[in-house]
């Protein structure tokens, strides 16, 4: 695993240890979490098994999802305590933008409507796409996770069908994790990042 991947694990571990039991779920160890994990899935590209794994774990489990490469600034803690009275916390970087976050994705409680419907949709679209015909590669990138949850959401939202807390990216995440300045860009290392899915449950 690359060093930089690495020093943001143990800011999770760091910070969250207390509080949190932290999981890694792997492409290898996805299948023990996910019994009814589609029949596509290892024919996905890294990325989309991520974006399927983290909605699927959210949905079957509740919790948080981050990206492998966020570092932790602080205990999530706070955060899943809201989950006593909100289903779902939220947050948007900028105020005509998205209501959900994507690589920083939760808190929320198991079996929200949200990640019910991306079961559902996701597991059509699958189905759909890749049959035993498919040669090439059919999904797009957004196709699997943003374009699924996002317009979802929003409508949750407009119909006052979950219990949402909203707050500002920038003064609520953006305090809580960040990027690591460590990461390289290149194809080997987007590999590892999507490879690899983080996930926090509650140890209560």
């Amino acid at each position: 695993m690359p060093s930089h991947i690495c020093l943001s694990l143990k800011t999770l571990h760091c910070h969250n240890r207390q509080d949190f039991s932290l999981k890694l779920v792997t492409k290898a160890t996805a299948k023990k979490y996910i019994i009814d994990i589609h029949s596509a899935f290892d024919r996905l590209i890294p990325a989309h098994q991520a974006d399927y794994v983290r909605c699927r774990l959210l949905e079957i489990f509740g919790g948080m999802y981050v990206d492998i490469d966020i570092v932790a600034l602080q205990s999530f803690k706070k955060w899943y305590d809201y989950l006593t009275q909100y289903d779902i916390i939220g947050y948007s970087w900028k105020p005509d933008g998205d209501k959900i976050g994507i690589g920083t994705l939760g808190p929320v409680r198991a079996h929200h409507p949200l990640f019910i419907h991306y079961k559902i949709v996701s597991h059509m679209l699958l189905s759909r796409k890749f049959t035993n015909q498919t040669q090439n590669y059919v999904l797009r990138w957004a196709e699997l996770l943003r374009e699924i949850i996002v317009p979802k959401f929003h409508k949750l939202l407009k119909l006052n069908l979950t219990r949402a807390l909203m707050f500002d990216g920038p003064t609520t995440v953006g305090q809580i994790v960040t990027r690591n300045p460590l990461r390289q860009v290149g194809e080997s290392v987007i590999r590892a990042l999507n490879m690899t899915v983080p996930y926090l449950m509650y140890t209560n």
